[in-house]
């Protein structure tokens, strides 16, 4: 019997690198669902808490409004980047049933990624499982899961959601094809909109609004007030978090949440993180011109990834100027504002202050002041764990 599931971060959580400058691994966007709403809704009757360091965990409690049960006996600690579903779920409930009064390590491809731990006054028997599971251990691995994700997610959602079918299309002037197409409350869909869920479905969540002309491929997931604008083009396996604006033309592509792409301009295959701001006509490439297989840079290492379609990693509270333009593979750090005539390296580091030949650094006071400024504009605030975060990044960024 499971008591208390508790989401931890893996060994390897500098490998999310932009996103875990200032996340837990739990709370990455794939298909609709945050990882840890993901793990709330396929096992409601277990209380989750959650762990991490103290800046990140603190960070993470304070901006979503989460109290942390305490937890003493029968516990599951399982990485947080680990992605459930129901026969997951289930096989970890049998094996922990089967094995009765026995602390169990669940091992992966060699690694722990999930204990069992009885916490018992008396010494427990240690054993050994193997099991089958989807980790995100590379941010960029997200893109080529998140299409099949969005209708696996669907499952999860589809009560709070209407159908629509086009003998009952309630938007005037827009085109529906395929059935698999939901909204939420208070959604909007002006005249001209094509919603083509032939290859997967299609959600557009509360108070989204699409404007006129917009084309959106499915899979997709338009997020909780989120806005589509006039003609853009949303191409196969997209997923918006909420608050998002995104016009152009986007494929494959994951906006944690509170980010803009607004203006004409190509973004594919890239994961952005919240509060980025891409100025008008910012373009990136997701596809080298001599077709071999791309290698990101992380901090102090390099890795192969054997994909030939990878674009922008963006880390949160990025900004770029107009006519920006992103090379194959790149990886930028947090609170970067980046303006520069040609092509910004592929890898940015954090605070960076221009992109080009002889950057600086952004001046820290001064972004925590943008950062403020941005998200007072949708009334959020940051807290004092982020804050201390951003320092922490700061001062790895110039040592």
């Amino acid at each position: 019997m499971i008591n208390t599931i508790v989401l931890r971060d893996p060994q390897d959580l500098e490998n999310l690198y932009p996103f875990s400058i200032l996340h837990p691994s739990y709370e990455f966007l794939c298909g609709c669902l945050k990882n840890y709403e993901r793990w709330q809704l396929l096992s409601p009757e277990i209380p989750i808490a959650y762990e991490s360091d103290k800046l990140r965990k603190s960070s993470f409690l304070e901006r979503n409004k989460i109290k942390n049960p305490a937890y003493n006996k029968n516990v599951l600690f399982i990485d947080g980047n680990i992605i459930p579903n129901f026969s997951l779920i289930e096989e970890i409930k049998f094996i922990i049933s089967a094995n009765h009064s026995k602390d169990i390590s669940f091992r992966s491809k060699n690694n722990i990624v999930a204990e069992f731990k009885q916490f018992s006054d008396k010494e427990s028997e240690k054993i050994n499982v193997k099991i089958e599971v989807k980790s995100i251990h590379y941010i960029w691995e997200i893109i080529d899961i998140n299409g099949k994700q969005i209708n696996y997610d669907l499952l999860l959602i589809k009560d709070r959601l209407q159908q629509l079918k086009n003998i009952t299309n309630p938007f005037f002037g827009s085109h529906l094809i395929g059935n698999e197409i939901y909204v939420g409350l208070d959604v909007e869909i002006m005249p001209g909109v094509v919603l083509d869920a032939s290859n997967g479905a299609i959600i557009i969540d509360d108070g989204a609004k699409i404007m006129a002309n917009s084309v959106i491929i499915g899979p997709a997931y338009i997020g909780k007030k989120s806005l589509i604008k006039a003609i853009a083009k949303i191409y196969e396996n997209c997923s918006f978090g909420e608050f998002c604006k995104v016009g152009g033309e986007v494929e494959a592509v994951v906006f944690q949440g509170y980010s803009n792409k607004q203006h004409e301009g190509f973004l594919g295959h890239s994961f952005v993180g919240e509060w980025v701001n891409f100025g008008a006509d910012t373009n990136n490439s997701d596809l080298k011109n001599t077709y071999s297989n791309i290698v990101m840079r992380l901090p102090g290492k390099r890795v192969p990834t054997d994909k030939m379609f990878i674009g922008l990693m963006a880390g949160d509270h990025t900004k770029t100027a107009i006519n920006s333009q992103f090379t194959t593979g790149t990886t930028c750090g947090i609170h970067c504002n980046l303006f520069h005539s040609g092509f910004f390296p592929n890898q940015i580091p954090s605070f960076t202050w221009g992109g080009g030949e002889g950057s600086k650094t952004h001046n820290f006071e001064q972004a925590i002041e943008t950062a403020k400024a941005m998200m007072k504009r949708r009334n959020k605030s940051l807290n004092e764990f982020e804050i201390a975060l951003m320092k922490e990044e700061y001062e790895r960024a110039n040592s």
